[in-house]
């Protein structure tokens, strides 16, 4: 099973590597704090600064605001992921080679009982005409033979179905055990990445809005000097969230 699961996701266990080799190549600092926390009014306060300043990011913060916000997306996609094991159950039982000959076998079964069902329908409808002797003894036989058929794959049939379900059964909460842990550590380590790397866009930010003339001029005559600290004031001005005076305690901390 984990053997599976690293290689369905080698290529998100290849980013997740390659970001993290980024960090400690590099000598990124982990923050103290939680700034996943922070990340949507960040998003949201940076669009609205675009309004007034629509290149407070440079190259560099185009690179970074990409990097973060793609990060997050992959981020979520695993969170609801993790709920979907099912899903990668299936496609393990069906990479399992005596389990994949059941569900192959048990496939080709179905379509032959679907046809034989059909003629069966269909010289049912033929014998219930008027038919001459000959023409009626061969429609006759086509409809015994294909009854007697149907009897013997569909007892095959239900064989191999409770041999499946039986597998299913035995396996599922394993690998659910398994996908679970494994998304958990995938979780954990892209959290980790975004934490560093919300955290330098932060402050990057905050710079950006220290030093951008279209900022200043507006801070000049609206005599609202913008920075971190008075846009969360101002966007959380009419909200209650319990994460609010801890998303502002994060802003103060990087100003």
């Amino acid at each position: 099973m984990e053997e599976f699961l690293i290689e369905k996701f080698a290529y998100d266990l290849k980013v997740i590597n390659y970001h993290n080799e980024f960090l400690e190549k590099y000598q990124f600092l982990k923050p103290k704090e939680n700034f996943l926390i922070i990340y949507k009014f960040l998003i949201n306060s940076l669009n609205n600064v675009k309004e007034i300043d629509p290149e407070i990011l440079d190259s560099l913060g185009e690179k970074m605001y990409e990097d973060i916000t793609s990060l997050f997306k992959f981020y979520e996609m695993w969170k609801k992921r993790k709920s979907n094991y099912h899903k990668y159950f299936l496609e393990y039982l069906y990479s399992l080679p005596e389990l994949k000959e059941m569900y192959d076998s048990s496939t080709k079964i179905k379509e032959k009982m679907n046809a034989l069902n059909a003629l069966i329908k269909k010289t049912d409808a033929l014998l219930k005409k008027n038919l001459k002797e000959n023409d009626y003894k061969r429609i006759k036989k086509q409809n015994v033979d294909a009854i007697y058929e149907y009897s013997l794959i569909k007892d095959e049939y239900f064989a191999i179905m409770e041999k499946i379900n039986e597998n299913e059964t035995k396996k599922e909460k394993v690998f659910r055990m398994y996908f679970e842990e494994f998304s958990d550590k995938i979780i954990q380590a892209l959290e980790d990445i975004l934490n560093t790397k919300i955290f330098y866009f932060t402050k990057y930010y905050s710079l950006r809005l220290q030093t951008s003339y279209l900022i200043k001029k507006f801070a000049l005559h609206s005599g609202i000097k913008l920075s971190l600290t008075s846009i969360t004031d101002y966007f959380f001005k009419n909200h209650s969230d319990k994460n609010i005076e801890k998303i502002k305690e994060i802003i103060k901390g990087v100003e």
